[in-house]
């Protein structure tokens, strides 16, 4: 009787998506069937039997590394690069900071999936990667909504980052240059109703040293490298 074995496995391929941005490594488990198989060549009247092996299993663990792509316009300003957010997280499910259509900026609590690039300027401007645009405040006010605009000369140089933390995320930091006045940063609750519906809700500039109202928490920005 002539035996033969053969083994029968699953083959796969990883893709790897390249960019400049961080590395970010994933495991990902394979599994694949082996069994074999008894082959037999008998006469006729001969007595004979026919083996058939369980099947087993196998799984193999590789790392594939991927990385996060930003596209950046050539002509976009340099400076500390990534996903703006925020903390602690005011509305439910929503740490990410959008610019909305009214010229504010807000969180993405009614755009959950939603991320915004943004540049903090070696300059000192605040530049939505996103939407090509840059941010100002309205003046001297106590508080002030946060606000966009696609020309450079409206905005305002402002706004500078701090030392980056173990997140990987470098504090954004706010001043009234001409007025010689820091201001915090507050997040409008969803309760309140003060945002917009097509993004979420208002982030406010304050002056250091005054109060923030019931309806407005206090939140630090961040730029968050990806």
């Amino acid at each position: 009787m002539d035996v033969s074995n053969s083994l029968i496995s699953q083959t796969y391929s990883a893709s790897v998506i390249s960019s400049a941005c961080s590395l970010q490594a994933t495991p990902v488990t394979t599994v694949s069937s082996v069994y074999t198989t008894t082959t037999a060549t008998y006469t006729s009247g001969e007595v004979h039997t026919t083996t058939v092996l369980a099947t087993s299993t196998v799984s193999e663990t590789t790392t594939v590394v991927s990385t996060t792509t930003i596209q950046v316009a050539s002509s976009a300003p340099t400076g500390a690069i990534g996903y703006m957010t925020f903390s602690p997280e005011i509305n439910a499910g929503a740490d990410y900071c959008l610019s909305d259509d009214a010229t504010h900026m807000t969180d993405n609590y009614y755009q959950k999936s939603k991320r915004e690039t943004f540049i903090v300027t070696a300059d000192g401007y605040l530049y939505s990667v996103t939407n090509d645009s840059y941010y100002y405040i309205t003046g001297t006010t106590t508080s002030t909504l946060l606000y966009w605009t696609r020309t450079k000369a409206t905005a305002m140089p402002i706004f500078s980052v701090g030392r980056v933390d173990s997140n990987g995320r470098a504090q954004v930091t706010m001043k009234d240059v001409a007025a010689g006045n820091y201001y915090n940063f507050c997040l409008s609750t969803a309760a309140s109703g003060n945002g917009n519906a097509g993004t979420g809700l208002h982030f406010f500039g304050y002056k250091q040293g005054y109060s923030f109202p019931t309806a407005c928490s206090a939140v630090n920005l961040y730029i968050l490298a990806v």
